[in-house]
């Protein structure tokens, strides 16, 4: 899988939608997102960001990975608000990885201030 990068996204609230797979989707967010509204269609998905688990290990999650056990579990048909903080003083990336939980099914993504 290819790193998705929002990073460029300069308005908000900005939405992204996608179609998932069973492995981690990194995306890459703008320094002014401060949570992103993770909502999956027809099956669920998890959430991870990218300091899940001890840093170098396999609960690290990576680009295309298998999802580990330190994640966040999102209902199908539903609405997850996943904190990222304050803005970032020098406004650089933020990460966040998403896989379905099963199938193939359609996310939108809202990034918010």
């Amino acid at each position: 899988m290819a790193v998705i990068d929002l990073s460029s996204a300069n308005t908000q609230p900005w939405a992204y939608t996608f179609t998932s797979a069973s492995t981690w989707q990194q995306f890459t967010l703008p320094g002014w997102c401060t949570a992103v509204i993770v909502s999956p269609a027809s099956t669920g998905c998890y959430v991870a960001g990218d300091n899940n688990g001890a840093p170098g290990s396999a609960e690290t999650p990576a680009d295309g990975g298998s999802v580990g056990t330190h994640r966040v579990a999102v209902a199908a048909d539903s609405a997850y608000t996943w904190p990222l903080g304050g803005p970032s003083g020098d406004q650089s990336a933020r990460k966040l990885f998403i896989a379905a939980q099963s199938g193939t099914p359609s996310i939108t993504l809202l990034l918010v201030r």
